[in-house]
């Protein structure tokens, strides 16, 4: 990249200053007019992509991190939702390309995931284009709805309660 020197700043003599330490080695140098800036150019490029991957690395791990053990998180899917509503009840809501997985799959692995956290099967509801769950644990309820969306999407809720002890 070449920056153009004003002319005021022609009549300056580069022997005076800290840029006559510099070297072309560093990528930085100087050339009768311009100043040549390769390898800061070139460092500040990286660092702002690492930041940028860090950043996002971040932001949806936050999102993953809040997420109750007890749901399911399906791979590739967007988190559009995930809150604790009150204290006895925590909703996840997300999207899916449908050409990832189908309904009746992705039934099946939330089953699965579901039996391994200690739930029983109450209610299964499954076709082709929907599925309606129920598991119960002790006090604990987990619904979740999976919809077949017009936009070619799956869309895959989750809803967890706790009863009340009253």
């Amino acid at each position: 990249m070449q920056i153009p020197v004003s002319k005021s700043a022609a009549n300056f003599d580069i022997s005076k200053s800290k840029f006559n330490r510099l070297s072309f080695a560093d990528g930085i140098g100087y050339d009768g007019g311009t100043f040549t800036i390769k390898r800061a150019l070139f460092m500040a490029k990286t660092k702002t992509l690492m930041l940028t991957g860090i950043l996002a690395l971040f932001a949806n791990g936050t999102l993953a991190a809040d997420l109750p053990a007890e749901i399911y998180q399906p791979a590739q899917a967007q988190t559009i939702k995930a809150e604790k509503q009150n204290d006895n009840e925590f909703e996840y809501k997300a999207e899916l390309p449908a050409r990832s997985i189908s309904v009746s799959a992705l039934a099946e692995k939330v089953t699965a995931h579901a039996q391994k956290q200690g739930f029983l099967s109450a209610k299964s509801e499954i076709k082709r284009d929907e599925a309606d769950l129920e598991f119960k644990r002790g006090r604990q309820k987990l619904d979740i709805s999976i919809d077949l969306e017009a936009n070619g999407k799956i869309e895959y809720q989750a809803d967890l309660d706790w009863e009340d002890d009253n």
